[in-house]
């Protein structure tokens, strides 16, 4: 009876010890640090340490009704049933389907040691001291109370297993490189899958730009007058545009202002000017007796040095009396 008992347990795990056949300790909660599991390492009937998460334990032997054997970077012991049953049988590794082997199911994490002599107990209870300098280190996991950390000693062709409550230099628990491999390429995955906002940037930066550029000229083009046009107003401000005096031509060629508003007066043969008037011929002043005309002056003589006008002689007139002597014909 106790017999069948035992191979309808065996049935369940009945793994030979060239199966290849491993546990997966699996992560609570998917990290490229590795945590400890709850599956605790029993090495002849003492729990050693937790498993770290996210690596593999290999299956040693045939289960029994409390335990399984395992193998654990190099070191043989057990695991509990009830532990191995809630643990993912594989021969392969579970993200990138690899064959698991002991480059990929245990943790491949190097000690450095600072001291002069390494001394650890071996799982079996005999103490060691190695020189560090020769001896790689390698770690296996913590005990309960965090005050051994136990570990792989290699020497050449020798290998030890114990623990120590020497202190290492400052390192971190890496989960399975197969565990970082897959977040890594999850997260490369998303970044590809989100819009490039530093491309963003530029090119709205770049449309902007783009905009205001058009919309400038364009402003420009209908604010700015054209020069004509500046020339126009400045005519009307009575400002010059330029150099060029386009009614210096207009100008008498003597110079002289305009006088009475009326356009330039005809040379007298004394060098003075009798007005225009708009509409009408020029009056004609018969010759006086001295043989020319004193100047203008809004149409009249001037008193002459006396202060008054000698009298008229040979019918002459007084130039104040507007109609003394004038002939005006209407054109």
């Amino acid at each position: 009876m106790f017999s069948l008992c035992l191979f309808a347990i065996n049935t369940d795990i009945a793994y030979a010890d060239d199966a290849d056949q491993y546990y997966y300790v699996n992560q609570d909660t998917l990290s490229k640090t590795a945590t400890p599991s709850s599956v605790y390492f029993v090495y002849q009937g003492d729990k050693l340490f937790k498993i770290p998460e996210s690596y593999y334990v290999k299956i040693a032997g045939e289960a029994t009704i409390y335990d399984v054997p395992v193998s654990y970077k190099g070191l043989v012991g057990t695991i509990s049933k009830a532990d191995a049953d809630k643990l993912e049988t594989r021969t392969t590794t579970k993200y990138s389907n690899s064959a698991l082997s002991n480059d990929n199911a245990y943790p491949n994490i190097e000690l450095e040691f600072s001291g002069t002599t390494l001394s650890f107990d071996t799982v079996d209870g005999i103490p060691l001291s190695k020189d560090p300098s020769i001896v790689d280190i390698y770690y296996l996991g913590k005990s309960d109370d965090g005050t051994k950390t136990f570990i792989k000693v290699v020497e050449g062709d020798n290998v030890f297993f114990g623990s120590t409550t020497a202190q290492f230099e400052s390192y971190i628990v890496a989960a399975n490189q197969e565990v970082i491999d897959f977040i890594n390429a999850q997260e490369n995955n998303n970044n590809s899958n989100q819009p490039n906002t530093n491309n963003s940037k530029a090119l709205r930066v770049i449309l902007i730009i783009g905009l205001i550029i058009p919309a400038v000229i364009i402003a420009l083009l209908i604010f700015i007058p054209k020069k004509s046009e500046q020339y126009d107003k400045a005519r009307m401000n009575s400002k010059k545009v330029g150099n060029i005096d386009y009614d210096k031509t207009r100008m008498p060629n003597n110079n002289q202002p305009y006088q009475n508003g009326y356009n330039q007066y005809p040379p007298q043969q004394n060098g003075y000017n009798q007005p225009q008037y708009p509409q009408y011929q020029q009056p004609q002043y018969p010759p006086q007796n001295n043989g020319y005309y004193p100047p203008q002056q809004n149409g009249y003589y001037p008193p002459q040095d006396n202060g008054y006008y000698p009298p008229q002689q040979n019918g002459y007139y007084d130039p104040n009396d507007p109609n003394g002597g004038m002939q005006w014909d209407c054109i």
